[in-house]
């Protein structure tokens, strides 16, 4: 009877409740953590591919180049989004019909791509730490 009062003694529900509230925010941030550094290595990858396709690549093995301002594509908004249209970059740069002006526009676009993605990351990377910050000041 002893054991069951002290069980259902509030003061140790209170305990029992924070310590699983702990354990799921350590779990939370592992995840979060593990996402980030999932998107960080497939922007690496993206990155390094465009770079592989690089139009300086290209005009060292003799093409020329001509600029065109007019086909400026908006990024998109998403990370997700952001991935998959340079996943298309990449495949259409990959093909070996494409121009060298396509293929340098699109080159810009992917690398404006990046930029945007990296940002993106850098901005959830900041606002875990403002949160986990926030948590920690909490408990003190």
């Amino acid at each position: 009877l002893k054991l069951q009062m002290e069980y259902l003694n509030p003061v140790n529900q209170i305990y029992d409740k924070r310590q699983r509230l702990m354990n799921i925010e350590d779990k939370l941030n592992m995840l979060i953590k593990r996402c980030v550094a999932d998107n960080r290595n497939r922007l690496r990858l993206y990155a390094s591919r465009l770079e592989g396709l690089s139009p300086l690549k290209k005009l060292d093995m003799g093409y020329g180049y001509i600029e065109d301002s007019q086909n400026d594509r908006s990024m998109a908004k998403t990370l997700e989004q952001s991935f998959e249209r340079l996943e298309e970059i990449i495949t259409q740069m990959e093909k070996s019909d494409t121009t060298f002006d396509a293929s340098f526009k699109m080159y810009q676009e992917g690398m404006k791509l990046v930029e945007s993605c990296n940002n993106q990351l850098d901005k959830i990377e900041k606002q875990i730490i403002v949160l986990n910050d926030d948590g920690e000041n909490d408990d003190e």
